[in-house]
């Protein structure tokens, strides 16, 4: 299973998001963490080398977030891939529980909700507007 992060500048996250994906109750044997970071002009993709475990496609030219995974499928070798964004943390079942529904051949796409939590020290701006924007699209 592959678990592709899509970044564009988002160094503040890279900790967090990785510490989380490292905590997913998954077997790490079969969990292959993968970044598409897209033009990146901070220090996310330095950030990135601390973490021997995650392979990093980087791309110097910011061509958007649908042509960087389109370009990351391609170096994906399992048959699943959970796609999410650095700045998404994922529930510690919720990766076991989508690839089950893909193992038993119930499904060939699985959407999933995302809740867009608060926080305490990085509360500005752009997360409450990602905020309304979600509650909007859970509604349609």
């Amino acid at each position: 299973m592959t678990l592709m992060i899509a970044a564009y500048n988002e160094e503040q996250v890279v900790k967090e998001k990785m510490e989380n994906s490292r905590q997913l109750n998954y077997p790490k044997e079969k969990l292959k963490i993968m970044w598409v970071t897209d033009g990146s002009t901070d220090r996310t993709n330095e950030l990135l080398k601390e973490y021997p475990e995650a392979d990093v496609l980087y791309q110097p030219e910011r061509k958007g977030k649908t042509a960087a995974l389109n370009r990351a499928i391609d170096f994906v070798k399992s048959p699943i891939v959970v796609f999410t964004d650095a700045n998404t943390m994922i529930n510690k079942g919720a990766v076991r529980e989508i690839v089950k529904k893909f193992v038993r051949r119930k499904v060939d796409a699985w959407p999933d909700e995302k809740r867009v939590e608060a926080e305490r020290k990085r509360t500005n701006a752009a997360g409450g507007g990602e905020g309304i924007y979600w509650k909007y699209e859970s509604v349609t």
